[in-house]
């Protein structure tokens, strides 16, 4: 069973529609750098809460200008961007023997055409918003400031298995807070599906999961 999970008809939900593009995003401020495309898989390591080989990841819409992220459905595409930005002080990427990690956005490549260019969002600065935070979908910034602490992501992928894993940061990389993000299975929006939402709590009893990044 999973825990704590409210329940609705999806049928009074519709699915996140949005018209397919790719485009590499770059201002005075923030620069980002296309590295590829791929779907989210979400496993829970240690238990059988998801299948073994995992379950897709997608987004659905719950408002009119809301979507969150949700293990289920036809599993979105999405597109990971390394961005330079001296606020948040991470390189666009990092090398060693069996690791490559990129830092920078999270974007969904289908959206409408009306709709700006949006990127995977925790959060943090909105108001009533509290630990654990709903994952959204929201318009992207590339201003060089504190905008880029709720959207930037780290993507770690092994140079020999091709495995990844997704993790969101919180922070800069020179802040001292020692605490650590972490993903989990929960609910949002009393929604028919479960959520995926980022914590800092060490001590949540929340089932815990491993995002991967499948890029192609």
């Amino acid at each position: 069973m999973l825990p704590n999970l409210f329940f609705l008809s999806l049928a009074a939900l519709a699915p996140v529609t949005y018209g397919s593009s790719l485009r590499r995003a770059s201002t005075s401020a923030i620069s980002c750098l296309s590295i590829g495309t791929g779907n989210l898989t979400a496993y829970t390591p240690g238990n059988n809460v998801l299948p073994a080989a995992g379950s897709p990841v997608s987004l659905l819409s719950v408002s009119a200008t809301t979507s969150i992220l949700i293990i289920g459905g036809a599993g979105d595409l999405f597109e990971l961007q390394a961005c330079s930005s001296t606020y948040m002080g991470y390189p666009e990427e990092e090398r060693d023997i069996d690791t490559t990690i990129y830092f920078g956005h999270i974007i969904p490549v289908k959206r409408s055409p009306a709709q700006p260019l949006t990127c995977l969002s925790v959060p943090l600065q909105s108001s009533g918003a509290t630990d654990p935070y709903q994952i959204v979908n929201f318009p992207c910034s590339y201003a060089d400031n504190a905008t880029q602490i709720t959207q930037f992501w780290k993507v770690s992928q092994s140079t020999k298995s091709l495995d990844s894993s997704l993790s969101f940061l919180g922070k800069t990389s020179t802040d001292p807070n020692e605490i650590q993000w972490s993903l989990i299975m929960g609910r949002a929006f009393d929604v028919n599906a479960p959520a995926i939402l980022a914590t800092a709590n060490t001590g949540s009893r929340a089932v815990p999961l491993d995002v991967k990044f499948e890029l192609t």
